[in-house]
């Protein structure tokens, strides 16, 4: 598109330049210029055939909350309060809270929440685990 109005600008200073009517000279020139200008930003149709996705991992209000026990068990490797879901027949769940536990940064306590994975770098310290949003956040 950029080259299409390149070359209409060019063909039309050509143009107007040898042009002897100077009155509709002002005109003609401005029509040119602003023409390509439309086109350009016309906006574009969506595909009826794509469809935007779906938002990854959102929580929704309806659902049940996750219970969790939060430990200071990574704190030697400079990692801050983590916690710890447990899932029955696996291995138990580590999420490290972003940003920080403020109040409920008591090791050994039981919480209910809602989590949000999130698409960020382990903190330094934490090396297992994954960071989460907590919202919902309650005493058991």
């Amino acid at each position: 598109m950029f080259l299409f109005y390149a070359a209409c600008l060019c063909c039309s200073f050509h143009t107007f330049a040898s042009m002897k009517n100077k009155t509709l000279k002002s005109p003609a020139l401005l029509l040119c210029l602003l023409l390509p200008v439309a086109f350009a930003c016309k906006s574009k149709k969506a595909d009826a055939g794509i469809s935007n996705p779906a938002p990854v991992a959102v929580v929704e209000t309806g659902k049940a909350l996750t219970t969790g026990k939060i430990t200071h068990e990574f704190a030697s490797t400079g990692c801050g309060a983590v916690i710890v879901v447990s899932n029955p027949g696996a291995d138990p769940m580590i999420l490290i809270p972003y940003p920080k536990l403020t109040d409920f940064d008591v090791d050994g306590k039981e919480i209910k929440f809602h989590y949000q994975p999130l698409k960020i770098k382990n903190p330094d310290g934490c090396t297992k685990g994954f960071p989460a949003r907590l919202s919902d956040v309650a005493w058991k």
